[in-house]
């Protein structure tokens, strides 16, 4: 299992997230977050379409969010 977590922001590149997603369709992703900044939201549509992708909501903090089951953790962002 593969988690992603940030905003849903275009900042943190959901477009690479997807294409990502897509490349690798024998992992599971599991991706936590919110849009929060008005009117810089990306589009979920692309994650949506994948069936390895499972969209969840915000999060407190990382410890809410990582389990034994994940492997790895994608940074997508494009800066910070």
């Amino acid at each position: 299992r593969v988690l992603w977590a940030g905003r849903f922001d275009r900042q943190k590149r959901l477009d690479l997230l997807a294409r990502l997603a897509e490349a690798t369709p024998d992992l599971q992703w599991d991706v936590h977050g919110a849009a929060v900044v008005p009117g810089h939201g990306a589009s979920l549509d692309p994650l949506k379409r994948l069936p390895n992708v499972t969209l969840h909501g915000e999060f407190a903090s990382f410890g809410d969010i990582v389990n034994e089951g994940h492997g790895v953790y994608v940074y997508t962002s494009a800066w910070d």
